[in-house]
């Protein structure tokens, strides 16, 4: 698949005996695919984005006639698609036998179908509508795969990688997410529709606002897509002078091959390998 602005790398060293020990990391949109291959000693051995193009189920019918290295055995698939439906529930609160009630508080339909993660380090669970649309696809091909909500690997990942209070802000195809932790304390998350600059600017300054949380030297940390040359940045920039891109720091870091890759760019899809 040669798309334009298609990103496709594999390391030299990667092999398909390593993938019974590798996990198969995939991130879905209606709008992207993305996928990584992530080896025993954390290191990433492949990596795959694009624009859906095509639907998403000729892509991957695409794919992987392409790619031997996708019909592998691996030792875990895990899939993270996008959700607007979902509600924390702290550990000490949370009940299997009250999964009804959890859904009301977010799922659109009776119909719809729920999953429960565990967050651990934030010790919370997240409940979620899953996106069948998007799923079905995938699970033909990938019948054991797990599915995540985008929740679960932000938040696993900045609390695996840092230390402190910061505010982090991940950007998608057309939505952004707020994420606030206070070490393992989750103060804040939630995701927004993001059509342009106004939007997120209003966001952003409103739910700081309800929180109290105006000051200027917040530590702020972006993933995802946006850049130094990005208007949001443009923005971010106005209110706040300690800002970095996320960086898996106690996982590996990329090899020579992805040496041009914006890691934050990739960070909620590497950071899968760490949920559970």
């Amino acid at each position: 698949m040669n798309n334009i602005g298609t990103i496709h790398l594999k390391d030299y060293n990667f092999d398909l005996s390593q993938a019974e020990e590798s996990e198969l990391l995939i991130k879905v949109s209606p709008k992207r695919l993305s996928y990584a291959i992530i080896n025993a000693s954390k290191q990433v051995s492949v990596l795959f984005d694009t624009a859906l193009e095509m639907s998403l189920t000729e892509t991957i019918d695409e794919l992987l006639s392409e790619n031997e290295y996708l019909k592998q055995p691996y030792k875990a698939v895990k899939i993270l698609t996008e959700t607007f439906n979902f509600t924390f529930i702290p550990n000490e609160l949370y009940s299997p036998a009250n999964l009804s009630v959890y859904k009301a508080l977010f799922a659109k339909k009776a119909s719809d179908n729920v999953q429960v993660n565990h967050i651990k380090k934030a010790e919370i669970r997240n409940a979620f509508a899953l996106q069948e649309e998007l799923t079905e696809t995938l699970f033909e091909s990938y019948p054991n795969a797990r599915i995540y909500s985008q929740a679960e690997p932000l938040i696993d990942g900045m609390m695996y990688n840092y230390q402190g209070e910061k505010l982090i802000l991940q950007f998608n195809d057309s939505s952004f997410e707020l994420l606030i932790i206070d070490n393992h304390l989750v103060r804040f998350y939630n995701i927004f529709q993001l059509h342009s600059p106004d939007d997120f600017n209003y966001y952003l300054l409103f739910v700081l606002q309800q929180l109290g949380l105006t000051e200027t030297d917040f530590e702020v940390i972006l993933s995802g897509d946006i850049d130094k040359e990005n208007l949001l940045y443009k923005r971010i920039e106005k209110y706040y002078n300690k800002i970095s891109f996320a960086s898996n720091i106690r996982l590996a870091k990329l090899g020579n091959t992805f040496s041009s890759v914006p890691e934050h760019q990739f960070f909620t899809l590497f950071n899968l390998y760490l949920c559970e």
